[in-house]
């Protein structure tokens, strides 16, 4: 499979959410389709809540094998998609009594920028906190019959049977450090949201901000998928002629996100190409990059899936570094500094190591036991990507990193 070019597949797929975005009729595909493989790409893409609604679309029979597929698909994420409602509006509602300042982000917000808000569906939904009030949050969470799974260095993760999972956020970002003066800055511009006093939104400037800076942080990790260029262009179908682009401009110079905007601002007319003429705003737009770039950063987001892929954070890793092909020491060297990360790494996953640096090899230790106990699989997953590491690969997956500032 190369990791740069769509699959017909794919390309396909464009066509049909092209469809119900736009409210076309899809056409009959020009070349042969695996159905059934295009319905796992939008499910690994989490872009399935299209599938009926552009199926319908069809002027030609699509086959009852895939509409029933498509349309249980839809029933599910729709369901899904009505809890969370019902669950964070009982939460907001638990802040607001309680006086606790959180705002909601990503795609909580996003999905009402689609058709319809099960298009958009979040596997987990994100909540920026007040810092001084996280023990408050955990209380209230409590109260509400949820669990905490574990806490992370930038948020606490809470689940609730059968599938919710909250995210309560006290800071946003882990890398680059100086991101995180983003959301101080963020929080004083906040306005209501909905009926609210204490549940706050980002302006519009800000939220544009923040969803392309989440989009940078997850493709410098692991990658990201389709969903989150989708985002990046419906917000601006709706919302890019009453931002302030000076704003925006100046906060993109400020945390280095110039070229990584041009290539997402660019993507959606690319893929679809109606909104050039029925989009003001698209209409204007100067473009400046090779259509043949853009069509790679497609393919790339397709591969990613909808959270990014182990193969892509051990390609992150040693495509960094100038290598023989297949080099066993590079291979070794890499599984060590994963077993043995820095201080400053190991600070950030234990706290108390500040403290105490000279206790730095227990804390190794630790994180391995927890490592093979609990992440096994993950363990498995990262040893299989090093064995299938490919240099020529991670040399073209450089040039577009590089391309797009990251």
């Amino acid at each position: 499979m190369d990791l740069f070019r769509l699959m017909a597949e794919e390309q396909y797929l464009i066509q049909l959410i092209e469809a119900v975005l736009f409210q076309k009729r899809l056409p009959a595909p020009d070349t042969e389709i695996d159905f059934k493989l295009l319905c796992h790409i939008a499910g690994r893409s989490s872009l399935n809540g299209f599938l009926y609604d552009g199926f319908k679309r069809a002027c030609y029979e699509v086959s009852p094998e895939i509409l029933n597929m498509s349309l249980d698909t839809r029933n599910r994420v729709m369901a899904r998609e009505a809890v969370q409602e019902v669950e964070i509006q009982r939460i907001f509602q638990k802040f607001e009594d309680a006086e606790i300042y959180c705002i909601p982000m990503k795609g909580y917000l996003l999905k009402n920028l689609y058709p319809q808000p099960y298009m958009r569906l979040s596997v987990d939904v994100d909540l920026l906190c007040d810092p001084g009030q996280m023990k408050q949050v955990e209380q209230i969470m409590y109260s509400l019959q949820y669990t905490l799974k574990h806490r992370a260095e930038c948020h606490d993760v809470y689940t609730k049977a059968p599938n919710l999972t909250v995210e309560m956020h006290s800071k946003l970002f882990r890398t680059p450090s100086d991101w995180n003066r983003f959301p101080p800055q963020a929080w004083n511009r906040a306005v209501p949201y909905q009926n609210y006093r204490y549940i706050r939104q980002f302006t519009l400037e800000d939220c544009y901000c923040y969803t392309l800076m989440h989009t940078g942080k997850h493709l410098r990790m692991a990658g990201i998928g389709l969903h989150s260029a989708l985002d990046q262009f419906l917000f601006l179908v709706q919302y890019a002629d009453r931002m302030d682009w000076a704003q925006v401009q100046a906060c993109l110079k400020r945390f280095r996100l110039e070229k990584l905007h041009q290539y997402l601002l660019e993507l959606g007319p690319a893929l679809f190409p109606e909104s050039k003429t029925k989009i003001s705003f698209f209409q204007t737009l100067t473009y400046q990059c090779d259509p043949k770039d853009l069509m790679a950063l497609c393919a790339y987001l397709f591969r990613s899936g909808a959270g990014g892929t182990v193969q892509n954070i051990v390609n992150f890793q040693l495509m960094r570094k100038p290598q023989k092909d297949d080099s066993f020491f590079a291979h070794i060297k890499y599984m060590f500094s994963r077993a043995f990360p820095s201080r400053k790494r190991m600070e950030c996953l234990f706290p108390k190591l500040e403290k105490t640096p000279l206790l730095l090899p227990v804390f190794w230790c630790i994180r391995l036991i927890q490592t093979v106990s609990c992440r096994s699989k993950y363990l498995t997953a990262e040893m299989k990507a090093v064995k299938s590491f490919n240099q020529q690969e991670a040399a073209q997956l450089k040039e577009l990193y590089e391309k797009l500032g990251l």
